[in-house]
């Protein structure tokens, strides 16, 4: 069942970590994925998180409720207050830098909920944040010397994502069917991982002067990597049809969704306006212009995160 649950959750991680100073280097698509990665956690009030001395190793976002922070005393050997923090604050991002112990203990002092990330995870996607601090700032705007054109012979160089010979997939059962084609979901026997599988009649494309559109429909998807855009992991072709195995995406059209809500809540649409233009940012990046945005070509997973669907 499609829930909006997880993405508003998701969406609230996002807006809180591009708030957090050590942060400030990484791009849109990687606080996405930091947000994703990033567990949810309760405390009852008047519970340590950690203890002053501690080796630290997780990085905190209050979502909700309050934090007592206490610094020991040498000389009076008690712990003294030194703030209170509360939604929206963090604490602990020095952990995510260096091994070091904790240099204050905090204390819930409500109920509280919290964001967290440990360094091992943040550094098994991105690598070392004190080097994603230190590299230049990259301009968001291209230049516009260069050619505002794209130039698709130089896709041809870009790698498939993954590397999934065709026997190796199991066909499962129709996901859907169109003008030229339908889609299969289909599972990676070796890995149990689904995708879906679409078929694309090779007469159909030929009779309706299509070869084009398809060729640059598989050179474009395959220039995109990011999480608001539907991936193309790997084509293939035999004496009938052409083959895209594309992200599952089991939550359907945006456009189905609406329909049936009648309209969204106002975090709602706020969430998938923003997972649109950050889908267009990283389209624009690689000069890409799309032009066919409608609800229709904008489809949900399973969990409610939006794909901008290329189509080409």
């Amino acid at each position: 069942i499609c829930t909006t649950h997880e993405a508003m959750r998701h969406a609230k991680a996002v807006e809180f970590l591009r708030q957090v100073e050590v942060l400030k280097k990484l791009s849109s698509a990687e606080i996405i994925r930091v947000a994703a990665a990033m567990q949810w956690e309760e405390y009852e009030s008047n519970t340590v998180i950690f203890r002053e001395g501690e080796m630290g190793e997780h990085f905190y976002v209050i979502t909700s409720g309050e934090v007592q922070v206490t610094k020991l005393n040498a000389a009076t050997e008690v712990d003294e207050f030194v703030r209170v923090m509360s939604s929206g604050d963090h604490f602990g991002e020095l952990a995510l830098l260096k091994d070091d112990t904790r240099s204050a203990t905090c204390v819930s002092t409500t109920d509280v909920q919290l964001l967290v990330l440990s360094r091992d995870h943040f550094s098994a996607m991105l690598g070392s944040l004190q080097e994603l601090m230190d590299r230049p700032d990259v301009p968001l705007l291209i230049s516009s010397k260069k050619s505002s054109v794209l130039d698709l012979s130089r896709a041809a160089s870009i790698k498939y994502k993954l590397d999934i010979p065709f026997e190796d997939l199991e066909i499962m059962h129709a996901l859907g069917s169109g003008a030229f084609g339908r889609v299969k979901l289909v599972r990676h026997m070796q890995t149990d991982q689904t995708f879906a599988l679409k078929c694309l009649v090779k007469s159909h494309i030929v009779a309706n002067n299509l070869k084009d559109h398809v060729v640059n429909e598989k050179k474009v998807m395959m220039m995109l990597d990011h999480p608001f855009i539907l991936k193309l992991h790997h084509t293939y072709k035999d004496d009938l049809y052409v083959y895209f195995l594309l992200e599952l995406a089991l939550g359907g059209e945006l456009f189905t969704f609406l329909r049936r809500r009648e309209r969204f809540e106002e975090a709602a649409a706020r969430f998938y306006v923003a997972s649109v233009v950050l889908a267009f940012e990283h389209m624009h990046q690689k000069m890409i212009a799309y032009r066919d945005l409608k609800p229709e070509n904008l489809i949900l997973d399973a969990s409610g995160f939006l794909k901008v669907h290329t189509h080409g």
